[in-house]
């Protein structure tokens, strides 16, 4: 058996979109013809602490045979700049602890945001500038380990945000899309070494 266990925030989770209900529940519904379980495991608001404090009992109670984690995380500790060498901690013992479990970790970068419009809707203020300098380092960590990393950043237009933050349905639709090929394209990869 096989599962993929996707951690993160409300994009993973699939906040706004009512159309399929996010990028990863699309992934769930082709992956099934597969038999791949893939575990939603996003939260909204967390942050890199968040997921750290639940990541390895999320792990242990959904641990396959050939088991992916692929961690979406970090957009929400970028509204606390003065913590980025805190989320440069949490995301080196996010990569621990999942090593513990399985050789098959994916991280995907930081999406930016649409500023204009989260001017106008959303409480707090996430910055572009800022969450490009998260997602440097995350890279950094990620080359660091020998984990694959997988930029977001500059991905989404204008047109895929519902709020300037979340992707609307379309939005949800390309991030699913680019997921899907990651995977295919890491899938072949790992064959080919093999033989």
């Amino acid at each position: 058996m096989k599962s993929i266990l996707i951690f993160g925030d409300s994009i993973v989770w699939g906040a706004v979109d009512k159309d399929k209900g996010g990028w990863v529940e699309r992934l769930k519904i082709d992956l099934a013809e597969q038999e791949i379980d893939v575990y939603n495991l996003g939260i909204a608001g967390d942050t890199s602490a968040d997921v750290l404090d639940r990541l390895e009992e999320e792990i242990k109670s959904r641990l396959y045979d050939e088991t992916t984690i692929l961690c979406s995380i970090g957009i929400n500790d970028t509204l606390y700049p003065e913590k980025i060498t805190y989320f440069e901690e949490n995301i080196r013992e996010l990569i621990r602890i999942c090593q513990k479990f399985t050789p098959a970790i994916m991280f995907l970068g930081l999406t930016n945001v649409d500023e204009k419009v989260i001017l106008n809707v959303l409480d707090e203020q996430y910055n572009n500038n800022i969450i490009a300098k998260f997602d440097k380092i995350l890279k950094a960590v990620c080359e660091e380990n020998q984990v694959r990393y997988q930029k977001m950043f500059g991905f989404l237009g204008d047109k895929d945000f519902e709020d300037g933050l979340h992707p609307n349905s379309d939005g949800h639709e390309k991030i699913y899309k680019q997921i899907k090929g990651y995977l295919e394209e890491w899938k072949t990869k790992k064959e080919n070494k093999k033989s």
